[in-house]
């Protein structure tokens, strides 16, 4: 029979390596500056910053998120964790919503390489990834972090292609230059703290309508 004192060290080394072994998974919000730029020459830089907005704070727990841009529309989008993402703008008395389970853009090649960028003081590999309509690159730390496997539903945007290829990493940076449209997206702020669930409460009483 083990000695009391013996089995005491044995748990606590073990709890010990067990903690380490645990993954560590972000929980906080990210703040980032955006550029819109509209290739198609509908909306001026200024219009899109006036109406879209140069900012945008995520939200994330868990397989949940919430996105605020600050522009005129105040567009905020939620994500629940299941298959359906939902978004409000100013003006609206109506619950957007579009089906994650579908990936529309078709990968034609992607790769990644080590150490091409430093955002705040992280240093990123990026992932490159040609598609059918774009080219995008997705800066990523492997210690700024979700569990890849709760976003599995979420293949819209690449959502759940890039987190698969990045062991979970969330993006630091991400460009997307397209047919119509390129995007800058770049992290200024980040802070680790617990969320409480009520900020992933979409709105109530609202008509749902399906985006086109």
């Amino acid at each position: 029979m083990l000695n009391f004192r013996l089995l005491f060290v044995l748990t606590s080394v073990f709890l010990t390596l067990e903690n380490n072994l645990q993954e560590k998974y972000f929980e906080g919000i990210i703040s980032y500056n955006i550029e819109a730029f509209d290739k198609s020459e509908k909306m001026s830089k200024e219009e899109s910053i006036q109406y879209i907005g140069d900012k945008q704070i995520y939200f994330i727990k868990e397989n949940k998120y919430k996105t605020v841009m600050n522009g005129l529309l105040k567009i905020t989008q939620f994500y629940t964790g299941k298959d359906t993402l939902y978004n409000t703008m100013q003006g609206s008395n109506a619950l957007m919503y579009i089906s994650v389970l579908k990936q529309s853009e078709r990968v034609i090649s992607y790769d990644i390489k080590k150490n091409q960028s430093t955002i705040l003081g992280f240093k990123c590999d990026v992932l490159s990834i040609k598609t059918n309509d774009s080219n995008m690159k997705y800066y990523f730390n492997k210690d700024i972090k979700v569990n890849k496997e709760l976003y599995k539903n979420h293949k819209t945007g690449l959502w759940y292609f890039c987190l698969n290829k990045t062991d979970g990493a969330l993006p630091l940076k991400w460009v997307t230059d397209s047919s119509d449209s390129k995007l800058n997206i770049e992290a200024e702020k980040i802070d680790l703290k617990k969320l409480n669930d009520s900020i992933f409460k979409i709105p109530k009483n609202l008509p749902l309508i399906k985006s086109q």
